[in-house]
């Protein structure tokens, strides 16, 4: 019963967090959401989540997520941001 409880308090936790970043992000009349902090807590897993529900709101024609990572890579991150856009590109050499 002790670890249900806790699951059950960790996914309210999760949506709440969920839900505060949606109404952050919305209310601050940006196009970018950047969330930092400590490795393995969780931030990416929050941030789909917080993206998949603005997609589902259909307040913006497009979402999408670039994840950047102490070993930075500028193509790889366009690429990723072109994908999820469906915008095709040739890369110059």
């Amino acid at each position: 019963m002790r670890k249900l409880g806790l699951s059950l308090n960790l996914l309210r936790l999760q949506n709440s967090i969920k839900l505060v970043i949606m109404l952050l992000f919305l209310a601050s009349n940006s196009s970018h959401l950047w969330v930092w902090g400590i490795k393995r807590v969780g931030k990416t897993t929050l941030v789909h989540a917080a993206g998949n529900k603005i997609k589902e709101s259909q307040l913006f024609n497009d979402v999408a997520m670039a994840i950047v990572s102490e070993t930075l890579d500028v193509g790889e991150i366009q690429d990723t941001i072109a994908d999820s856009l469906d915008i095709k590109f040739e890369r110059r050499n």
